[in-house]
This record gives structure tokens, C-alpha cells and sequence, in this order.
């Protein structure tokens, strides 16, 4: 297996076209994208999928993290160990690479469990800490989920503390400092990678290359992984409209 940087400096995509067609490469992975981008290939030549969202210039195969599932894990967790009024926090790129399937797992527990409020919504950038300290002190809820952001850093310059306050659940690793043990659920990228690559070999040995006509979708579906920022089971109490003001 050989991996290309498409847009580093020294390539383009007629020079990476070449390459490919001199090497024989006839099986295509594409990577998580940072941004809509055009890959002008001859998909007709490859056996092709891609990973995640991202890429939906033409339709391949794709393996993805179930988004949606895990979302759902961390509310399932936090509702068995007390926590009732919960808050979404995650960034509007996040909002759209993951088609909103945070949000609709989020908005379909609120419908179940309740309370079902818009404002346990936000969606911020990663420079609107103020954005967050402001929703803190007027939403006031007992538990976070949150993805993309440095919510941890953020709640600890409030003066508050995860689990004493709030519990606190990453469903991602971005935003998550490093060497700090956080409850999480982890997507498990290397399992979610190599079921893309499995749809590529799939591909070939049935000779079948270029678009395929009904795109296949294979979701891996993460795992809790328990840390301190969450109570223990039967332990943690709703603290809504208990948190101290920000400081």
C-alpha cells in the first residue's frame, strides 16, 4: 500500500494521475478531507472508497465511525449514572462533516428523556470561549457532551472541575487535551479503516471498477470508555441549577 498527499506542494493531481497509471494502482482509499476539494481522476481505472463524509465529489463506498450511535452511547451512559439536563457543544464544521448526526441523536433523546430545549444546543468555533461561558451561566447543565472543542480547558478556567460540577464526555478526539483520561467514546479509526479498505479489495475480486451504481455505506459503531469526568454509577446527581456562577 502506498499513500499519496494530493495536495502537498511538489504534486499535482495530473502528476499524481501518472503516477498511479505508471504503478498500476487500480484501488483507490480516499482519506477524511479538511475541505470540499475536486479530484479530477479517471474513476472509470479504480476500484474506489473513501473514508467518513468528507469526500462527495462522486459516489463511492464508504466506511465511516457510527456518528449517530455514538452519540447515542454517551447519552445512554450519562442518563445510568443521574445526568438529566444535558448539553450538546460541538463546532458548525463538525455540524456539517458528520451531517448532523450528533445533533439528530441529541435532539431524538431530548424528545424520549427530556428536557427538550434548543438551548442545550451550541455551536461555536474554538475562538468563542465567551459564547460558552455565557451559555454555562444561563442554560446551567448537569452534564456535556462535546466534540472539536477545548471544552475541558474551558470549563477548568471557569473555576469548575469534571465530575464535582458537571460531567464531561468527548466524543472525539479533537478538542481533548492530551494525557488527560476523559469519558470518551472512542470511533475506532483503525477498525473503520481497514473496513474501508475491505471495500476496495471487495471491488476487485469481483472485477468490479469504477462508480459504483449503489454506493455502499459501512458504519463501526465505538466503544465507551469510562474516565474520571463522568460519576460513577448511582452516584452522580443532577446539578442543574446547582452550578456555581463563572468566575
Amino acid at each position: 500500500m502506498a499513500e499519496f498527499g494530493a495536495f502537498t506542494p511538489e504534486m499535482t493531481i495530473q502528476r499524481l494521475d501518472g503516477i498511479l497509471r505508471a504503478r498500476g494502482i487500480d484501488g483507490l482509499l480516499i482519506f477524511p478531507l479538511e475541505k470540499p476539494v475536486l479530484l479530477p481522476f479517471g474513476w472509470e481505472r479504480f476500484a474506489s472508497a473513501t473514508i467518513g463524509y468528507t469526500f462527495d465529489q462522486v459516489p463511492l463506498h464508504r466506511a465511516a465511525p457510527a456518528y449517530f450511535e455514538n452519540a447515542v452511547i454517551a447519552l445512554r451512559e450519562l442518563q445510568r449514572r443521574g445526568y438529566r439536563r444535558v448539553g450538546l457543544v460541538d463546532t458548525p464544521a463538525l455540524r456539517d462533516r458528520l451531517l448532523r448526526n450528533w445533533l439528530g441523536a441529541f435532539c431524538a433523546w431530548q424528545c424520549d428523556f427530556g428536557p427538550a430545549s434548543p438551548e442545550a444546543i451550541l455551536e461555536i468555533n474554538a475562538d468563542d470561549e465567551h459564547r460558552f461561558r455565557s451559555w454555562m451561566t444561563h442554560y446551567r447543565p448537569d452534564a456535556i457532551i462535546y466534540g472539536g472543542l477545548p471544552v475541558y480547558s474551558w470549563i477548568a478556567a471557569m473555576g469548575l472541575a469534571a465530575p464535582r460540577d458537571l460531567g464531561l464526555v468527548a466524543l472525539c478526539v479533537a478538542g481533548t487535551p492530551k494525557g488527560v483520561r476523559l469519558a470518551r467514546v472512542v470511533e475506532k479509526p483503525e477498525v473503520v479503516g481497514a473496513a474501508a479498505i475491505d471495500l476496495i479489495v471487495e471491488q476487485l475480486q469481483r472485477n468490479e471498477i469504477g462508480l459504483p451504481r449503489d454506493p455502499k455505506d459501512v458504519f463501526i459503531t465505538g466503544q465507551w470508555v469510562e474516565g474520571f469526568s463522568v460519576g460513577a454509577l448511582g452516584e452522580a446527581e443532577s446539578t442543574a441549577g446547582h452550578l456555581p456562577a463563572a468566575r
